[in-house]
């Protein structure tokens, strides 16, 4: 494992300065990512636990889907919140997936059951947690494609090391 954290790191060192910052991103650098997250820890985990929601949207929607929710929403929340501060940048992109990944269907749901279950008056709720919703898809996406940049870029170091190593040569007969 360790080779691949050596190149993970010369591929930051040479990469061009934005690529840099969109890796860096995933660093906790974003206060209102990490805003977010907290507050999705934090109700997620009072409600969970037995806070009586407020007598808002949350009151007209089914116990079946709130509980649920929000344990996701905690569990997702912390997931995510610990992969941004991990200072290995690889093992960081994957455990802050991992989160968006529970945290982003989880609250698309909720937006979307608001919506059915109250119609228009949940535009402020539904309306805060789609939002949410897709922040988290595109964070999730952005770091798909960061994970697939690094998988390119460490086949195209392994071709050129075995090509060194090799002596250069290369295989004429295809």
């Amino acid at each position: 494992m360790w080779p691949l954290r050596i190149l993970v790191r010369l591929r930051l060192m040479v990469a061009k300065p934005e690529q840099v910052l969109l890796a860096q991103g995933s660093r906790g650098q974003n206060p209102l990512t990490v805003l977010f997250l907290l507050w999705a820890v934090l109700a997620g985990a009072a409600y969970a636990l037995g806070t009586p929601p407020p007598n808002s949207v949350t009151a007209s929607l089914p116990n079946w889907l709130v509980i649920p929710w929000y344990l996701i929403l905690c569990v997702g929340g912390v997931i995510a919140i610990v992969g941004i501060w991990i200072p290995d940048l690889l093992m960081s992109l994957f455990v802050e997936r991992s989160g968006m990944m529970m945290v982003s269907p989880a609250a698309a749901v909720y937006a979307s059951a608001s919506f059915a279950f109250v119609g228009w008056r949940a535009i402020g709720v539904g309306g805060i947690t789609g939002a949410f919703a897709i922040a988290c898809a595109v964070r999730w996406w952005q770091i798909n494609l960061m994970l697939w940049r690094l998988k390119v870029d460490l086949a195209e170091a392994v071709k050129r090391a075995a090509l060194a190593e090799s002596g250069g040569a290369q295989d004429d007969t295809s």
